[in-house]
């Protein structure tokens, strides 16, 4: 035996459903929102793990380039020094032939 549902029956169910689609297209919305954002930030991060690794790339090359200029003053004392210990030996052989020189005479 089949039972008939009342108009106000269906037309209560016809509602529920009618309010269950909207909250599931809500729902939808804000996932594809969220999913939206996701994408984004997942962009936005990897741009950021590019850049920072052009920024350890550049800090690197920073790191040799200081590394040159600090050592460039120890290169000009050493310079400096065998400059000096040169030209004494040079005034103290001067010296010693001007008194060879002038001893022989």
């Amino acid at each position: 035996m089949e039972e008939h549902i009342s108009r106000e029956e269906h037309e209560e169910f016809r509602r529920r459903i009618e309010d269950d689609r909207e909250r599931t297209n809500t729902r939808l919305k804000i996932l594809e929102g969220n999913m939206q954002q996701l994408s984004n930030l997942t962009a936005s991060v990897r741009e950021l793990a590019l850049n920072v690794g052009h920024l350890a790339e550049q800090q690197g090359e920073m790191v040799s380039r200081v590394d040159a200029l600090e050592k460039e003053p120890a290169k000009n004392w050493s310079a400096l020094k065998t400059g000096i210990i040169g030209a004494l030996a040079a005034a103290f052989g001067s010296g010693l032939v001007a008194a060879i020189a002038n001893f022989i005479q």
